[in-house]
């Protein structure tokens, strides 16, 4: 949400690019698939990148096939965690109006999609990356839709251990990646 350059379209865009698929995507209005497209880009991106890469392989022992989801989900809580080297908003004020435009664009996103939004809103999903507790019942919620939910069982002493490492990485990462994403922020 934060990689969606303050465009209300390419938040909610790039907010679905993980709930709908190819052909659902398709049905959008441009403005909402350039969000999308964005969100593509922004995983694309991701996962080829080196320090990526360099910390799949260290989460791979703990988290198998699944150690690029554990990543991405512990990169929210990094990007809480580092949040004022990146933003000048406070990250409580940033996350309300994320569910502010949640909900007042919820006409933009198809129905389908209505109760999970609802849930999210409900929730506080975004409250869920800010601190280890929260992160935990995020891999919990995650853990109920695996193939192989053993992967989950336990996911934060492997995240403690290599935290630190974990963390550096991100900081080396994360700037390149919002580099990378400024070129959707002129469309």
């Amino acid at each position: 949400m934060y990689l969606s350059c303050r465009d209300d379209q390419l938040f909610i865009g790039n907010f679905l690019g993980d709930l709908l698929n190819l052909r659902e995507t398709r049905a959008l209005p441009a403005p909402i698939m350039e969000g999308v497209t964005l969100h593509r880009a922004i995983d694309s991106f991701t996962d080829s990148h080196p320090k990526v890469l360099a910390g799949k392989k260290v989460l791979y022992p703990a988290f198998g096939k699944y150690a690029s989801v554990a990543l991405d989900i512990f990169f929210d809580y990094l990007l809480a965690k580092n949040w004022k080297l990146y933003s000048e908003e406070a990250l409580e004020s940033f996350i309300e109006g994320c569910y502010v435009t949640l909900e007042a664009r919820k006409s933009w996103i198809p129905e389908k999609v209505h109760p999970r939004v609802e849930g999210m809103l409900k929730g506080r999903f975004l409250h869920q990356y800010i601190d280890w507790p929260g992160l935990e019942r995020t891999f919990k919620r995650v853990q109920h839709i695996m193939s192989h939910p053993e992967y989950f069982e336990n996911p934060i002493p492997p995240l403690r251990e290599h935290e630190a490492f974990l963390n550096e990485m991100f900081l080396q990462f994360f700037p390149d990646l919002d580099k990378h994403v400024q070129q959707y922020c002129d469309c």
